[in-house]
């Protein structure tokens, strides 16, 4: 059906079509928006390529400059006709060749644009050169009020400044004109932090913004270098690594500019100087039994007992216990009560008869403080 047959529907017809046909494209802007068309063809043969006609509810908030997103193109709304109906409205949409970088208080904006030339529209297949002067549209919008004449661009195989704009009928029109291209002039900014703990973490990725005669340069290739890979490295994505405390100077380099910054590294973790075990009376313990005491102890480089003097200075809060039975942990399953124990260093805990299923099995308990982890593995007896 052409749409020419669509004149004279009924509010009913025009639901049962939309209902039928209906597809949902997304705002550019926000894509959160979503709106319901059908699309037609036109009486004469297919709509030129890169332009679609579709059909609308007029309650549907699409106007004329209105820039939707079809199958992964970008659509401006170049044209809205009531067609003599108060139901619907039908519109040309008119495929975007390209997107504009603009420059707003929020940051830089992409904005679709068709391309128009002195001779005839660009509406379809991919563009790679242009000579001479060029002429853009698209719907308007507040970030296109940031683009100002002489802005420069660089596209279409070329460089333009930007000679003329204006607005008509809710489109903004931009008028590019060739012009020579002026040498690189590259400039560098470290945009990441410079102080580091390898307590929070041993790795970074380091971000630089790149400009190029003040244009923002996206996806810049930059290479790296350290000034000590004894303490931090950084690889070709731009990911250091750190490896030890101290100073280092970071030199990123991008289109002849370069940036150095002096990265400190520093470690606060706790160094300690002793390993730990668990100590019980037994090496069982009995499901549906009483409470059994867990200690954790403290030995020096020599073996010798220093657990008093260790935990002299601790809380229980130091102390963190688990507990695992074949690999899963059930620290804080109803089968597994835990008590405190009458030291900083202890911990009581019993299996209540919830844990018959697993007789016989080995359950590990593990007391962890200041990153040192010891382990016991008690039989499960009745």
């Amino acid at each position: 059906m052409n749409y020419a047959n669509v004149f004279g529907r009924t509010q009913k017809q025009f639901d049962m079509t939309m209902n039928r046909e209906k597809i949902t494209v997304a705002d550019f802007f926000n894509s959160d928006i979503k709106y319901n068309v059908f699309f037609r063809r036109n009486q004469r043969s297919t709509t030129p390529q890169g332009k679609v006609r579709f059909f609308y509810a007029q309650s549907t908030p699409i106007h004329i400059g209105t820039i939707f997103v079809l199958n992964g193109s970008n659509f401006i709304v170049t044209s809205q006709d009531g067609i003599e109906s108060d139901i619907y409205f039908t519109s040309i949409a008119v495929r975007s060749d390209m997107t504009y970088k603009v420059k707003t208080d929020k940051g830089t904006a992409s904005i679709p644009f068709v391309v128009v030339s002195d001779k005839w529209t660009v509406a379809h297949g991919t563009i790679t050169q242009l000579y001479g002067a060029v002429a853009l549209y698209t719907g308007y919008n507040s970030a296109v009020e940031n683009i100002k004449v002489n802005d420069s661009f660089r596209g279409f195989g070329n460089y333009y400044k930007v000679g003329n704009t204006f607005k008509n009928n809710n489109l903004f029109y931009m008028y590019l004109e060739q012009t020579q291209a002026p040498i690189d002039n590259y400039k560098m900014k470290y945009t990441g932090v410079t102080s580091f703990d390898l307590k929070e973490s041993n790795t970074y990725q380091l971000t630089y913004s790149v400009t190029n005669n003040g244009n923002v340069v996206e996806n810049p290739h930059i290479s790296y270098k350290s000034s000590n890979v004894e303490i931090a490295t950084v690889d070709d994505n731009g990911l250091m690594t750190m490896l030890q405390e101290g100073s280092v100077d970071i030199v990123a380099s991008c289109g002849g500019a370069t940036c150095t910054t002096t990265m400190a590294i520093s470690d606060t973790t706790q160094k300690v100087n002793y390993t730990t075990s668990i100590s019980t009376s037994t090496d069982t313990i009995k499901i549906g039994g009483s409470y059994k005491t867990l200690t954790c102890l403290f030995a020096d480089k020599n073996g010798q007992d220093i657990t008093e003097t260790v935990v002299a200075d601790m809380t229980t809060a130091d102390f963190t216990w688990t507990c695992f039975i074949d690999g899963t942990e059930y620290t804080n399953d109803s089968m597994v009560v835990w008590y405190k124990g009458s030291s900083t260093n202890s911990k009581r805990m019993k299996l209540t008869s919830a844990a018959q299923s697993y007789l016989a099995h080995t359950i590990t308990i593990k007391c962890t403080v200041n990153g040192v982890t010891a382990s016991k593995n008690l039989e499960m007896t009745e």
